[in-house]
């Protein structure tokens, strides 16, 4: 059987965490690319191949968007080319039956023009710039991991909207006993809630204790209020967000379907990122009664947010996209791969495959 090669963008813990989902519901095992390396133990069934950045410090950038046509293909940069000739190395040696773009226009152009059927993810914000018209147009079925109901998809050509996609596997529940609990979400995609965010939000909420993940104590702050904790980063943080009596973090479409899959009231700080990803999510979700800001509360904003949202109790949504989004992939699988693979490509199989981390 034919494998998939899945590309994952390396910005961000999300785009990991929607395709390990993904791929731990797929039949067919999995080629992952990516220049960042997986967060867990891939499934037995997948191979890992690392690729370089596409960028250099020291490296002056000439002419990055090919004239408004790509977003990022500068002009003799190394690892740009590093990085697509491993790709299609992976492409001359697996021989996948299709490509999962998650995400990158100029892998998708490179993909598809070598002749790999691809399928892209599309996330939330506008994108209708020339550049994500380009790779949509060249993909062949696009993926939004958002509820159909939000009609962000409504319009667009073979674009499929199959529900948020939460982190696979299983999480022991770490029961919260006692004093409510307050679990602020800081993510790698850099975020507004810093320290002295979270000093306040302590400040703000004296009843209730407040932990911090992904953020360790600065050593600026010699004194901080006694029911603030600052946990650091923290691998899988599904058990903690199940233990929390409010969750408080940004608009990711992971920090989201997390907090769904967990059941727990939200409050949202939607961040400032590319073409406006995080405000389209906000929005959706505000419409549909969720406790969105949209700026940084002033004193006691913060009380009376995360009281809100514990009046409302949790989401209605459900992150369900990850069985949708698999059986899609593998539709899409059997339907372009080739009755018969030339004899030189290599055999893929479950037995075969190495685990390999970089």
């Amino acid at each position: 059987m034919q494998p998939i090669l899945y590309y994952v963008h390396h910005q961000g813990g999300g785009h990991w965490r929607r395709a390990l989902a993904m791929a731990e519901k797929l039949y067919r095992p999995v080629i992952f690319a990516s220049s960042g390396p997986p967060p867990r133990a891939l499934p037995t069934s997948a191979h890992y191949v690392p690729l370089p950045l596409d960028y250099s410090a020291e490296q002056e950038v000439g002419n990055p968007d090919a004239h408004g046509r790509l977003h990022w293909a500068p002009t003799h940069e190394a690892g740009l080319l590093g990085r697509h000739q491993k790709l299609l190395d992976a492409v001359a040696q697996y021989r996948p039956a299709m490509a999962v773009v998650d995400v990158s226009v100029e892998v998708t152009v490179l993909l598809r023009v070598s002749g790999v059927p691809v399928t892209a993810v599309r996330l939330p914000g506008v994108r209708e710039d020339p550049a994500h018209r380009l790779g949509f147009d060249l993909a062949d079925e696009v993926v939004m991991p958002v509820p159909a109901d939000w009609d962000l998809h409504r319009g667009m050509p073979r674009t499929h909207a199959v529900g948020l996609v939460a982190a696979g596997g299983s999480e022991p529940v770490t029961i919260n006993e006692g004093r409510p609990r307050a679990v602020v979400l800081v993510g790698t995609g850099g975020s507004r809630l810093d320290a002295q965010q979270c000093v306040r939000i302590a400040t703000d909420l004296p009843d209730h204790d407040v932990q911090v993940l992904g953020l360790t104590r600065p050593s600026a702050l010699a004194v901080l209020p006694g029911n603030l904790t600052f946990a650091g980063r923290i691998r899988d943080p599904r058990s903690r967000i199940r233990a929390a009596s409010v969750v408080i973090g940004n608009t990711g479409l992971g920090t989201v379907a997390d907090v769904v899959t967990a059941g727990r009231p939200f409050v949202t700080l939607p961040e400032a990122r590319p073409f406006d990803e995080q405000r389209v999510t906000a929005d959706a979700l505000e419409q549909r009664g969720a406790v969105v800001l949209r700026r940084m509360p002033t004193r006691g904003g913060w009380a009376e947010a995360v009281h809100r949202a514990e009046a409302q109790g949790a989401s209605p949504l459900i992150a369900d996209g990850a069985q949708r989004f698999a059986e899609l992939v593998e539709s899409r699988a059997a339907s372009v791969a080739p009755s018969s693979t030339d004899s030189s490509a290599a055999s893929v199989s479950i037995d075969l495959v190495a685990l390999e981390t970089a």
